[in-house]
């Protein structure tokens, strides 16, 4: 057995499950350290080794100490947990019976359950979160109001239900809020997105990390160890890996891993906040994205000194900062309240979003060609999701969609499609088609350079039976692939009926 020289009850030492990193928890002064095991020869203890015959006084680092039986580092599952008691504590699973040892790093925890066992405030509905925060917290709410510049108040609320999300359920989230410039000379810097991440850090202490264009992507990735919010700032859309971004995010575990180390699988309870001053997306995010808010911050360069500092706080940064420091116990309490669903992208559109998207929907200038949409798969691609914001906005329906969506991506073009096709890139200028051409010019050409890629014309002529009545759908000059099989014409054939009976219900 190997025991401390000295021991100190008010030091506590802890090693997480595969051994990997040493914390030291200094109860007085409610702080806890960590260091990796590639430090671990650096950190050395005044040890007794009690053996058989003779009591050894020695010096031993870290390594030996964990390699032997001692009493004074104890093995704990390592959390980082607003809901959970501070500190060191067990737990026993009521259906095993087996107990764990924790240790949870957040030690503001109290904090968070005070807030939850006996807030300071009610409300009778989800709106009245806004009078609150003007009320209670008045210089948090002018930085949020300058971040959410152009924004209503649900879309506030929601971020309010996203941040109850990571302060009061310990659980991940895979939306992301994305505070973005608006054009080129309008990038909003001074805004406050740093004053916001500060703000997040200080509520969140030791729960909140930093990752760049280049660390997100790399294996050795301890620093999203137990991290709550994890803000990625002057993200470039040039060469964001957006699938890679997702992925992390829309997994309930992480793969977390540390230079010469075994990697640990650990609940991934990190939500992500983007920050970048750019203004183009680079189609890195499309009109229908299901993950990311689009939010712009107040455009205008400088707008927290000008817009809340100056008027309101006398232009003293320090003081408005003061002031905001002060309010973030009543802060924490309204979150607790935000209760609500957090809505996703397509249940909630951002000012932001309809803005950005308004702008380029309707010009779609790199499909400078209509055939593209039919033979390029970039143009295509876009183009669908060109038609899915359209629908989104209700300027199609949803059939509408579906079909041309399904004949696009099939690549079988029954000549209304081609039709419909056309008359949406007329309306709004796409593929070069103008309000002067005429669709039969334009589509004869197109099926004329069908026909060098690799199509044929066909005639389709199928007959089913709907409500004991026999049906018959008839369409002349269809396109479709060279060499289709029986069987795939089958499958198309299918889908036809299926839109329409669709015709025939609505």
């Amino acid at each position: 057995m190997i025991t401390l020289q000295t021991p100190n009850n008010n030091i506590k030492h802890f090693i997480n499950t595969n051994s990997s990193i040493l914390y030291i928890y200094n109860i007085e002064e409610n702080k806890i350290t960590q260091t990796m095991a590639e430090d671990f020869k650096a950190i050395t203890f005044d040890v007794i080794e009690h053996k058989k015959n003779d009591n050894i006084r020695r010096t031993m680092d870290v390594h030996e100490a964990i390699n032997g039986k001692n009493d004074f580092i104890k093995v704990v599952k390592v959390i980082a947990s607003t809901t959970k008691e501070e500190g060191n504590f067990s737990e026993v699973d009521e259906s095993t019976q087996i107990t764990t040892n924790y240790l949870n790093v957040y030690l503001n925890a109290i904090t968070f359950n005070n807030a939850a066992a006996n807030n300071n405030y009610s409300i009778s509905c989800e709106e009245n979160l806004i009078e609150l925060l003007k009320d209670e917290t008045p210089a948090i709410y002018k930085l949020l109001k300058n971040l959410f510049h152009s924004e209503n108040d649900e879309v506030l609320i929601n971020f309010l239900n996203y941040l109850n999300v990571i302060g009061f359920t310990d659980k991940r989230q895979d939306v992301m809020f994305l505070f973005k410039g608006t054009t080129k000379d309008k990038e909003g810097q001074g805004a406050g997105k740093g004053v916001l991440k500060e703000l997040l850090s200080l509520i969140f202490s030791g729960l909140v990390c930093a990752v760049s264009n280049e660390s997100y992507k790399k294996d050795f990735n301890m620093e999203l160890l137990n991290k709550k919010i994890v803000i990625f700032d002057e993200l470039d859309f040039k060469s964001l890996k957006y699938a890679k971004l997702k992925d992390i995010t829309g997994s309930e575990t992480i793969r977390v891993e540390s230079k010469g180390q075994n990697a640990l699988i650990v609940p991934n309870v990190g939500s992500w906040l983007l920050f970048t001053n750019e203004n183009d997306l680079r189609e890195k995010i499309g009109a229908n994205d299901r993950r990311t808010f689009i939010v712009h911050p107040n455009p205008i360069n400088d707008s927290l000194k000008r817009d809340v500092i100056e008027p309101h706080y006398d232009g003293n940064f320090e003081h408005f900062k003061a002031c905001m420091l002060s309010e973030i116990e009543n802060f924490i309490h309204i979150i607790c309240l935000a209760t609500g669903k957090v809505k996703t992208p397509l249940e909630l559109r951002t000012e932001a979003h309809k803005s950005y998207f308004s702008d380029s929907r309707y010009s779609l200038t790199d499909i400078s060609n209509f055939d593209d949409i039919f033979t390029r798969g970039k143009s295509k691609r876009k183009f669908i999701e060109f038609l899915e914001e359209l629908e989104s906005h209700r300027d199609i329906s949803k059939t509408q969609l579906e079909k041309m969506k399904y004949y696009l991506n099939t690549q079988f073009f029954p000549q209304e499609i081609l039709e419909e096709v056309f008359s949406i890139c007329q309306k709004y200028q796409i593929g070069g088609i103008s309000s002067r051409v005429k669709s039969r010019v334009v589509i004869k050409a197109l099926k004329d350079n069908l026909d060098n890629h690799g199509f044929e014309k066909f005639n389709l002529d199928t007959s089913f039976t709907y409500q004991k009545e026999k049906r018959r759908v008839k369409y002349n000059n269809c396109i479709r692939i060279k060499e289709t099989s029986k069987e795939a014409q089958k499958e198309i054939n299918k889908q036809i009926k299926s839109f329409y009976i669709q015709n025939i219900a609505a």
